[in-house]
């Protein structure tokens, strides 16, 4: 097990692809997580607490990552065998991380200046 410190957002990408799987145990502090969002472009499975704002959103239990309760270590480390389980090579076309992907959010951008000309 690695734990990185603070990596330029140019190395994200290596390093996202290296992980066998992410462990993000926010305690709520954290209003989304972006890191999750670019572990999961990378196609790496994702740990991620239930107090972390995108863990309702981005995780499908099971197929792209798991959700541990905040605080429970235990349950942290067994989600964190079961994510190494995970096929990685079907996250990489995993639809429901395209509703969060560059695309979706530039076009999103583009629809709400839309309706604003209107």
């Amino acid at each position: 097990m690695i734990f990185f410190g603070f990596c330029n957002q140019s190395q994200l990408p290596s390093v996202h692809r290296a992980d066998d799987a992410l462990a993000f145990p926010s305690e709520g502090s954290v209003t989304w997580g972006l890191v999750v969002n670019e572990a999961m472009a990378c196609g790496t499975p994702c740990v991620v607490s239930d107090a972390c704002g995108c863990t309702p959103h981005m995780i499908v239990p099971g197929v792209n990552g798991s959700v541990f309760k905040v605080g429970a270590m235990e349950s942290l480390a067994s989600n964190l065998l079961t994510a190494l389980r995970i096929n990685r090579d079907s996250l990489a076309n995993f639809e429901h991380s395209e509703k969060y992907s560059v695309v979706a959010a530039a076009n999103g951008i583009v629809t709400s200046i839309n309706r604003l000309k209107k």
